[in-house]
């Protein structure tokens, strides 16, 4: 429709990263909606404009080919929104379509698998569902992403194996696993830090970017402890259910398909796979910073 022309298509990811922002805020003002005005609307504000603001979020809407990200995030986000309506008024249509939802934001980009485990979460943090219901819907979203997964091997099954390679992901240069484990921890390392201080930005981290770390660099050590604290942290406030355990927990879910850590992918590190984990950061940053202030939510 646009042959040789990627305006319309930079327009496009302008307008569903805008999309998304306002989604995210209507998801956080159903989820806070039970906090007094006008302080309830605080947390979805500031939290919705830092994530609006972030510069790491530049790669992904600046290039065309990253529109997988915004719809995969997208999709997953009206599936929430969907359902937390759906458990309101308990209108089967809206269940139904919440659904539908999460399917796309499968199709859009594999790691929407993660909101298989994340919108369970957030419906036990946020909602005054019971678990009965919980796990419904749990069983529900099992069964879609077992038929996404029967359909992606099935379109899939006869396209040979790529073979991954070096030029793309330089964890593969790593003499043994023990420093290609360090590496990659090294390279969570920096994904915080540009959480943090988003400079400098690259759209490429391939070949030669990232040197191989060793187990006794400092900064491993720092990463490996930092991680292992953070996850110790989100499991022992899960029960209680603090909003800083969840934002933990979004943010090491979702980043851990694109860590390398469980399996390896195509490329060692990028800015656009903190494009979901983002978020995570961003509600930590406004919890504290509003426990900071002394601002009730």
């Amino acid at each position: 429709m646009f042959p040789n022309s990627p305006h319309v298509f930079h327009l496009i990811n302008v307008i569903l990263f805008a999309l998304t922002c306002w989604l995210l805020f209507q998801m956080l003002c159903k989820v806070f909606e039970k906090h007094s005005q006008p302080n309830g609307l605080l947390f979805p504000f500031i939290c919705s404009l830092l994530y609006a603001a972030h510069p790491i979020h530049t790669e992904v809407v600046d290039n065309i080919k990253s529109c997988d990200e915004i719809l995969c995030f997208l999709f997953a986000l009206s599936s929430i929104n969907l359902l937390l309506i759906a458990i309101h008024n308990g209108d089967r249509r809206t269940y139904f379509l919440a659904y539908i939802c999460y399917f796309l934001s499968l199709f859009s980009k594999e790691t929407g698998i993660t909101f298989l485990v994340i919108i369970p979460l957030m419906l036990f943090f946020f909602s005054i569902t019971d678990i009965k219901k919980i796990l419904i819907c749990s069983l529900i979203l099992i069964c879609i992403t077992g038929i996404y997964f029967l359909l992606r091997y099935k379109v899939l099954e006869t396209v040979p194996n790529g073979k991954m390679l070096l030029i793309n992901n330089s964890l593969l240069a790593a003499p043994d696993f023990i420093s290609q484990k360090a590496t990659e921890f090294y390279i969570l390392l920096k994904y915080i830090s540009l959480l943090i201080i988003p400079i400098p930005l690259s759209f490429d981290y391939s070949f030669n970017q990232i040197p191989i770390q060793a187990l006794t660099n400092p900064l491993v050590i720092i990463s490996l402890l930092l991680y292992f604290g953070l996850g110790v942290y989100a499991m022992l406030k899960l029960r209680a259910k603090s909003i800083l355990s969840f934002s933990i927990l979004l943010f090491l879910l979702t980043l851990a398909p694109v860590s390398n850590i469980f399996l390896l992918i195509g490329s060692p590190m990028a800015e656009r796979f903190l494009y979901i984990p983002s978020l995570g950061f961003c509600m930590a940053i406004t919890f504290l910073l509003m426990k900071l202030t002394k601002t009730e939510m």
